[in-house]
């Protein structure tokens, strides 16, 4: 039979190995009680008069961008009186599992249920997972993307079949092979890629290439979020200066 006694040998034998698991577990679970006990508690204005962006990465520094936020909201109340809040969030995340214990995976998967907040920017990868889950909303059906694309028409952007599409897709693919039938569907517009927006490493707030931004479904007020993204482009975009160097270089 196996020995199952517990000694102080083995308490000690079991600590010195599993230490980093406890330790990293805690944090994971402290930091978690603390958000949730925030969002439970916090007064600021409810979703529907504000927008909140959450910046997803590996690091970032939103004390930068506390100019920036009260700007926003001066630019958005002129095209929606009712918003009150504009604020940047940092999410220390990059799609993997560092040496955090999970707690990164762990607090961007709460923010996207809690839907605290409108705008999330992340990389590629984790944009395209977002749309496959249906957490986007399609921006071509919001008004102020229809003045984003007339006001920036060369920015980059993210059309992708919706999830149930796609869904249905790979279902065709399995059963058909290569005599899958085309979709009989349109792409929609789910991101805006935001990597010629300088001002972010300018700032020293975070390194946003390869970075694009989503407006989440559990927004409460996606048409002034998309409006708020069109004017971080006006913000974050490179002075004349910088495209004139850029198109000497070129």
């Amino acid at each position: 039979m196996p020995n199952t006694k517990i000694s102080a040998d083995r308490v000690k034998n079991h600590w010195q190995y599993s230490k980093t698991i406890y330790i990293f577990g805690t944090i994971a679970a402290v930091m978690l009680a603390a958000l949730i006990f925030t969002i439970a508690t916090n007064r600021t204005p409810p979703n529907q008069y504000a927008v909140g962006i959450a910046l997803v990465r590996s690091y970032s520094n939103t004390e930068k961008l506390e100019e920036d936020s009260a700007e926003l909201l001066r630019r958005g109340q002129a095209y929606d009186e009712t918003l009150q809040s504009v604020s940047f969030m940092s999410i220390m995340y990059d799609g993997t599992v560092n040496n955090d214990g999970g707690a990164g995976a762990q607090m961007y998967t709460l923010h996207l249920s809690v839907g605290e907040n409108d705008i999330f920017v992340q990389t590629e990868q984790m944009t395209k997972d977002l749309i496959d889950q249906g957490f986007c909303v399609p921006l071509e059906e919001l008004d102020a993307f229809e003045e984003f694309t007339r006001r920036f028409p060369d920015a980059p952007v993210l059309w992708d079949y919706d999830a149930e599409t796609k869904a249905k897709m790979e279902q065709d693919a399995a059963e058909n092979g290569e005599d899958a039938p085309e979709p009989d569907a349109e792409k929609h517009a789910y991101a805006v890629d935001i990597s010629g927006l300088t001002g972010f490493i300018e700032r020293q707030s975070m390194d946003n290439r390869g970075m694009y931004a989503c407006i989440i479904g559990s927004s409460a007020n996606p048409n002034t979020s998309m409006y708020v993204l069109g004017q971080m482009f006006d913000l974050f975009a490179p002075s004349e200066a910088e495209e004139a160097a850029d198109g000497q270089n070129g």
